[in-house]
């Protein structure tokens, strides 16, 4: 599913430089469409803090974009570089240690 995803979301970022028609565009790619429609009905599991999150980031990367400036999600080479990688080592950390205690043995 992630590969899938991932395939996705770089045929959404190729698409629009793509000739033609939007819906001429959108004929040419279901398969697209049908992938999109799955993960847009997935939202729903993704919980409500860490869409507030999400939405956070939203709003950087669109006044990034509005200036015409390049967005570095990754943080990398940034200053913020390794708080970020080792915050996001703690958040997977703690789930899959949730993950671990919900085992029965």
């Amino acid at each position: 599913m992630k590969r899938s995803l991932i395939g996705v979301i770089a045929l959404l970022t190729v698409i629009p430089a793509v000739g033609g028609s939007k819906q001429g565009r959108a004929d040419l790619y279901p398969e697209i469409q049908e992938r999109i429609r799955v993960a847009i009905d997935e939202f729903g599991r993704i919980p409500e803090q860490r869409k507030e999150k999400l939405k956070e980031l939203s709003v950087y990367v669109q006044s990034l974009s509005k200036l015409g400036k390049p967005v570095n999600l990754a943080f990398d080479g940034t200053d913020q570089e390794a708080a970020r990688y080792d915050e996001r080592c703690r958040h997977i950390c703690r789930e899959m240690l949730y993950l671990f205690s919900q085992v029965r043995k």
